[in-house]
């Protein structure tokens, strides 16, 4: 088998224009999809001009070419473009895999514990307006969404979300400070109020649901640690992506001084950068994005950097359906993912126009599809799309 085109896809007009779906065209007629988030224009000029070259002609069932792909991006200075977009073909590849072996890709990870149904998620509270914004933790909302509720009616936003059987929800109360003096600061009446949304949901729900604290790293330490000590009281899974991950050093100082625990940081990309978190003891969850951090190859060795820590690790999703996949399948083939993070709008009114997937949750669990591969296939009406941006590269 042969790989003969790479397609890049993106929809500036569509519902989530920051995705890029990923296509491997092969001569037996098996086809890999992958995708990436942000930048989909820079992404798809990545892929074609320094990717191709490497992959077309390639066998995607023998040849591997993510250590290829990696080493010309760093030696280049790489970057976060080079990384997303060797996610995506990462992840095509895997999907391809699968559909060649007629097994679903945790099955070649290395098969489902099987003393699980599936990997616990949560909500993070958000509707389908910020699926359309290409500012990271800036979406937008639309009516009383998700988001809009976690801001004015949290407290009946958890029971609903209890009640539908997610074991979390996570907010960022927050956000609006730290955008107001660049994360430098924090008055006294901003961290009330935060707390107040943090207060409403634990009052409303009492222990039944967890709840997780999002910051889009956008704070310097101090005012950070003033929020967390804020909010200890209500029992806080964990305090993610407060500051930045760049520094563990910096994090590590947050860490030492939380009453919360931290979590970081689906920010970050390649095993290098997450073996400096564990080893600085910097982080009590580790976040991890299969589309960003360098595919399921890539997510495979951090997973087991992360378990040699013992280190919990959840995986990300604000982004696209083929990442959610990748996650589903990571977490049933690896004991130290506990979570997986959702937007039950994605599943309902985003996903669908895009893939086929059936998205199902039993008991606040989600499971990986058993069908080949990763387990989706784009739609008719995404691809029918008007505005719809293709561009393919050839094996000469």
């Amino acid at each position: 088998m042969k790989i003969t085109a790479i397609e890049t896809l993106s929809q500036p007009e569509g519902p989530s224009p920051s995705v890029t779906f990923v296509l491997l065209h092969t001569d037996e007629g098996i086809t890999g999809l992958g995708e990436t988030y942000y930048t989909p224009q820079t992404v798809a000029a990545y892929v074609h001009e320094a990717i191709a070259p490497v992959v077309l002609g390639a066998d995607p069932l023998l040849d591997s070419v993510w250590d290829t792909l990696y080493a010309q991006s760093a030696r280049r200075v790489g970057g976060g473009t080079d990384m997303r977009a060797i996610s995506a073909i990462d992840l095509a590849l895997w999907d391809l895999k699968g559909k060649a072996a007629g097994l679903p890709v945790y099955a070649l990870l290395g098969g489902a514990d099987p003393s699980r149904s599936g990997v616990a998620v949560y909500n993070t509270c958000a509707g389908i307006a910020y699926a359309a914004s290409t500012h990271v933790g800036r979406g937008g909302q639309a009516g009383p969404d998700d988001l809009w509720r976690a801001a004015n009616d949290p407290g009946g936003l958890a029971q609903e979300l209890r009640d539908e059987g997610f074991v979390g929800m996570k907010v960022w109360p927050f956000d609006a400070a730290a955008q107001r003096y660049g994360g430098m600061r924090i008055s006294s009446a901003e961290v009330k109020a935060g707390r107040s949304v943090v207060e409403r949901i634990r009052d409303a729900v009492g222990d039944d649901l967890e709840i997780m604290l999002e910051g889009h790293a956008q704070w310097d330490a101090s005012p950070a640690l003033k929020i967390l000590e804020s909010v200890a009281e209500f029992d806080i899974q964990w305090a993610e992506d407060f500051v930045l991950a760049h520094d563990p050093a910096t994090l590590r100082w947050l860490s030492e001084r939380s009453p919360v625990p931290l979590a970081a940081s689906e920010y970050l990309g390649g095993r290098w950068q997450y073996r400096q978190l564990l080893e600085q003891g910097a982080i009590q969850y580790l976040h991890l994005d299969p589309s960003w951090c360098g595919g399921i190859s890539e997510a495979q060795k951090i997973l087991a950097l992360t378990s040699a820590h013992g280190v919990v690790a959840s995986m990300h999703d604000c982004t696209g359906p083929i990442n959610l996949l990748a996650g589903l399948h990571l977490a049933a083939a690896n004991q130290t993912v506990a979570y997986q993070e959702v937007l039950r709008s994605y599943l309902s009114d985003v996903y669908p126009s895009m893939v086929d997937t059936e998205w199902t949750r039993s008991g606040g669990l989600m499971a990986a599809p058993d069908r080949p591969g990763l387990g989706a296939e784009l739609t008719e009406q995404y691809l029918a799309q008007p505005g719809l941006v293709r561009q393919v590269s050839r094996r000469d």
